[in-house]
């Protein structure tokens, strides 16, 4: 099977700000940290590097290739899932102005929950998510070793689908800035080695993008 090394996008203006965006570019911080998570990779002999079209994915996919030499490749079915109305909104606003929502989100989004205004729900983002993954990894030989950079929610859609949970529960997999998911999959079968690694970030600090609250080890 395939060895695949799922990224978090490293910190962003709106990471920062405490607001919830797709559309915002890496702070000096989340260039530090991409150096960081390349770092990381640097000796695990990638042969392959793709990553979403938002700019946050594919910054963070560029320093990481650096050390390669290789090309990334693309992908908007990665791209984050659209978050509508809230997309810019800080935490409080939200909660503020969509309660029940934020509430829901928090607790259990269930399939058919979609972001107030967005085009989608989560069941239609990770459709899409997942059919590239699994184009992706049908492509490559099981002695490959390949990496994807990519969004929380869509690293969430990606284990959910590999594990068999229901998208309910997919906010119990915690997502940092820059985190290291590792995993094999290959059709039905898959393995996952570890989940949200930070080891390499330790010494930067961070925080829990969901909650804004800040984590220290």
């Amino acid at each position: 099977m395939p060895k695949i090394f799922l990224i978090r996008v490293c910190e962003t203006v709106a990471n920062m700000e405490g607001k919830i965006s797709n559309f915002t570019p890496l702070t000096p911080n989340g260039i530090i940290q991409s150096d960081k998570v390349a770092n990381r990779l640097r000796n695990v002999g990638l042969s392959a590097i793709y990553s979403s079209s938002l700019e946050s994915a594919s910054k963070t996919a560029l320093i990481i290739a650096q050390q390669y030499k290789i090309s990334i490749v693309e992908h908007s079915e990665f791209n984050e899932t659209y978050l509508g109305d809230w997309d810019g909104m800080t935490k409080k606003d939200i909660v503020e102005k969509y309660p029940h929502e934020w509430k829901e989100w928090l607790d259990s989004p269930n399939n058919s929950w979609r972001f107030p205004g967005a085009r989608e729900t989560l069941v239609e983002a990770r459709t899409r998510a997942m059919k590239r993954f699994n184009q992706i990894i049908h492509s490559h030989s099981k002695d490959d070793i390949i990496c994807i950079v990519t969004h929380g929610n869509i690293i969430r859609f990606i284990l959910c689908s590999l594990l068999d949970i229901d998208l309910s529960k997919m906010l119990a997999f915690h997502q940092f800035n820059g985190a290291i998911t590792a995993l094999e999959a290959s059709g039905n079968e898959s393995r996952i080695s570890f989940v949200n690694d930070i080891c390499h970030l330790l010494s930067l600090g961070f925080s829990d993008s969901i909650t804004g609250k800040p984590w220290a080890y």
